[in-house]
């Protein structure tokens, strides 16, 4: 073309000149910024590299350790057999915990930084070993009724352990597939209904059944919020409705269904009672 060529020295091969790169040994293929200096990645902002980051969804302005996990360490005391005994797993509590939820028979789960859970107490739901490799990580809560927990995932899915076997075969191939996309789960003594990201609702329940004489609500889409009491729950719809469901026909909305087709803004409850 009759234009001289000029040649730019780039000794670490970065795409910043020499003369003008401020880190002259950049790995290769590193990401680098206009002065050739690596630009690390740290998604979350805490300060350690994603690539480190075992944490990496820390909250803003939480303090971290080097693995990029924040949280504290967890002492115990009180019955041993109804949590008060946390020896066997208090390596796994010495840091990272960031929050515990108890169950009302004497079993605690520790939801750790790195979205892992420790449990430990009574059998009943402090024996989590069925569902180790499900709890390793992931997990964003942990709610607990009487004898049971489950946990919601960052994908929407549940993890449900607890009782004298640990595991439910009925919940884990009939239910959890259905509870898929929950945003949020709501418990009572005896069950657990998720709210899911379309609006609808799926409810379980290890001890109580809905009583066949009395109508189940629609809760296919709409609901905004669901209020527990001890057996039964309420749903919040987006239309300003309420319906209720749960053990025996006192959780039966039907009566003043007239009354609850509008308007309501709060549902207030007792251990069989409501009132909107």
């Amino acid at each position: 073309t009759g234009c001289e060529v000029v040649t730019v020295a780039d000794a670490d091969g970065d795409g910043v000149a020499d003369a003008d790169d401020l880190c002259p040994n950049t790995p290769a293929g590193a990401n680098v910024d206009a002065t050739g200096c690596e630009v690390i990645a740290d998604a979350d902002g805490d300060g350690i590299a994603d690539a480190d980051d075992q944490c990496p969804n820390t909250p803003s302005g939480e303090s971290v350790n080097s693995n990029g996990c924040h949280g504290g360490a967890v002492v115990t005391w009180g019955h041993g057999l109804q949590g008060g005994d946390s020896s066997s797993v208090s390596s796994q509590l010495s840091s990272g915990v960031i929050e515990i939820t108890s169950s009302q028979n004497g079993a605690f789960a520790a939801l750790k930084s790195d979205g892992s859970v420790v449990t430990w107490g009574s059998s009943n739901g402090g024996d989590s070993s069925c569902k180790s490799s499900e709890l390793q990580s992931g997990v964003e809560k942990v709610y607990a009724s009487m004898h049971h927990f489950i946990a919601l995932k960052s994908d929407g899915s549940v993890v449900y352990w607890g009782g004298f076997a640990c595991e439910d075969d009925y919940f884990d191939t009939n239910v959890a597939p259905q509870m898929t996309g929950a945003v949020d789960i709501f418990t009572n003594i005896y069950g657990f209904a998720a709210l899911k990201n379309d609006g609808s609702v799926v409810s379980y329940s290890e001890y109580t059944a809905e009583d066949s004489n009395c109508p189940y609500p629609d809760l296919s889409s709409g609901v905004v919020n669901i209020v527990p009491n001890r057996y039964s729950f309420v749903a919040i719809k987006s239309d300003g409705s309420a319906v209720s469901w749960g053990d025996g026909c006192y959780s039966d909305s039907t009566p003043v269904e007239t009354e609850l087709a509008s308007g309501v803004e709060s549902v207030q409850v007792t251990q069989t009672g409501f009132a909107a």
